[in-house]
């Protein structure tokens, strides 16, 4: 596996953003197209199926179970043995259950590929942009590689409990084998892909950030508008992000993490947190607001949606293709 240096990473940042930041740019694939090839996918179904027809799916309640069951069904339908985890938690003193759904597709390495998304959701809103969206590229992307060969095993993973404070992630993690964690080249998550003005991959800080660069690098030559952060106000490192979400107990054991996530880091705070103008949703922010529905998103940015789904589908399979 070669190394990059940080004169590297630092060249594919600044190249990415100059790509981001251009849309119109001949570099970049016009987004009517990515939406019309979106409206070929699934993934706009599996988004209304969890936060239309169940809607939120808070941990440890009924609905996201329904959402649970919803998506083993969705992964048996593609042929795919689920291995359901079931674990409970505590918060405040109270006693939670919620589970994980997992399937295996056998690569020609016992080396791994994780892919994870949280399938649960905050009370207010629906979930859409978080974080049903994650869950409907991880099941996109699941289908499509059904019948592909692919260099490494590949794990798909959908988490519980995400909200409440990882606890899905986190259990899973637990219940790795040192051969497990060994084996593992890399965690892709991904988490509230479609309300943001921009497309960001991050990764790790250093050698290990070559998975978020080689993403980059891809994205050009497939013309895909995908970006980094290359600044910030909390003091991360270029192409980095904060530990807020299902890749930080996978990176707490070493292993290096891929991000996705659509959001705005040159607004608000800098912080990463806002992810639009500040008349949209609640001060810039749909994620966790009763503006995170698919009619508000659709309503006030014509396209997005679909624009994204087929952003991070294109590159997240053809990443799961590769060998490193």
């Amino acid at each position: 596996m070669k190394k990059r240096t940080l004169i590297t990473v630092m060249i594919v940042v600044i190249m990415s953003l100059a790509i981001g930041c251009n849309n119109t740019s001949n570099n970049v694939v016009p987004a009517e197209v990515i939406t019309m090839e979106a409206k070929e996918l699934k993934t706009r179904d599996y988004l209304k199926a969890l936060s239309v027809q169940i809607g939120s799916r808070v941990a440890g309640t009924a609905d996201e179970k329904r959402a649970f069951e919803y998506c083993v069904e969705q992964f048996s339908n593609m042929g795919y043995t689920v291995k359901g985890d079931g674990f409970t938690y505590e918060v405040d003193g109270a006693v939670y259950s919620s589970q994980n759904a997992e399937i295996i597709k056998k690569g020609n390495s016992g080396k791994q590929i994780i892919i994870g998304a949280h399938y649960d959701s905050v009370k207010r809103g629906t979930g859409a942009d978080d974080n049903a969206s994650g869950v409907a590229v991880v099941l996109e992307v699941a289908k499509q590689m059904k019948e592909v060969e692919t260099p490494y095993t590949l794990v798909f993973v959908l988490f519980g409990a995400e909200e409440d404070g990882l606890q899905g992630s986190t259990h899973y993690v637990s219940q790795m084998t040192p051969e497990d964690l060994e084996n593992t080249l890399v965690m892709v998550n991904l988490d509230s892909l479609i309300a943001g003005d921009f497309a960001y991959v991050y990764g790790n800080d250093g050698d290990d950030g070559m998975y978020r660069d080689w993403l980059l690098e891809k994205a050009h030559e497939l013309k895909l508008d995908l970006i980094t952060q290359v600044k910030n106000t909390v003091d991360l490192p270029p192409g980095t992000t904060g530990d807020w979400s299902d890749h930080v107990p996978f990176k707490s054991k070493g292993i290096p993490y891929v991000y996705f996530e659509s959001t705005n880091w040159n607004l608000g705070a800098q912080d990463g947190y806002t992810q639009v103008d500040m008349e949209y949703g609640v001060n810039g922010e749909i994620w966790h607001t009763d503006h995170d529905t698919v009619e508000y998103i659709d309503s006030q940015f014509p396209n997005r949606v679909d624009e994204r789904l087929g952003t991070f589908t294109h590159v997240l399979s053809s990443f799961l293709e590769n060998q490193f």
